[in-house]
């Protein structure tokens, strides 16, 4: 599903990049899919509700909403949208919204750019570790996230444990 701002009949297109904000909600099986992923899409509902109860009536917010179904897949969701769709072109920076297990807090562990910088100041006890960040590069952490397809478009990426990942496509 992906929900992006409805543009007014005679308004010019907005030239600004639009933030992706991404989450997924399929589960690798045998799993019920609860902590990943299906609670880092309510994240993502809740941003997108936060966010238009918080836009001026009239004006538009440069986000687009992809809540994906093909994640523990080989990142295919991901890859579709960013090879396919109409909207990936306008996609300027992202937020991956990933969880690294069923509780504990959020944890910035993959970024790049601004992304430190602007969770270090919005978070209320902001923690992160770019140890996690070396693993996946290495391929220690035998595992994926929608994160790696998104930067392959980036100049500045970040992601986020049990609240999400960041970054600029």
């Amino acid at each position: 599903m992906t929900i992006e701002p409805k543009r007014t009949k005679g308004r010019k297109k907005e030239t600004a990049k639009k933030l992706l904000v991404n989450a997924h909600y399929d589960a690798t099986l045998g799993s019920p899919g609860a902590s990943d992923c299906a609670s880092c899409v309510g994240v993502g509902v809740e941003v997108a509700r936060a966010l238009l109860k918080t836009t001026k009536k009239g004006k538009t917010t440069n986000a687009v909403f992809l809540f994906n179904g093909g994640e523990e897949t080989l990142m295919q969701a991901a890859h579709g949208f960013m090879q396919w769709s109409p909207s990936a072109k306008d996609v300027g920076a992202f937020i991956n919204i990933e969880s690294t297990g069923p509780w504990g807090p959020d944890v910035l562990f993959q970024h790049q750019g601004w992304a430190l910088e602007a969770y270090a100041k919005a978070a209320p006890r902001p923690r992160g570790n770019s140890v996690a960040q070396d693993f996946f590069e290495l391929g220690v952490i035998p595992a994926d996230t929608d994160y790696r397809v998104l930067r392959e478009s980036s100049e500045d990426a970040g992601n986020a444990g049990n609240a999400g990942n960041a970054g600029n496509a």
